[in-house]
């Protein structure tokens, strides 16, 4: 269970550095399963 939680901090953090348009602080995202979807929502984001 507690994996699950970090994950989730883990999450949010990126998620809050691409709402606040930080993509250049968002650290190591290469633990994600899926690293690309990082990459769309950068890409697809709406300012």
């Amino acid at each position: 269970m507690k994996h699950k939680t970090i994950s989730v901090k883990i999450l949010y953090r990126i998620l809050r550095k691409i709402a606040e348009n930080k993509t250049d602080e968002l650290g190591d995202v290469t633990t994600s399963e899926d690293s690309g979807v990082i990459t769309t929502l950068i890409k697809d984001r709406v300012a």
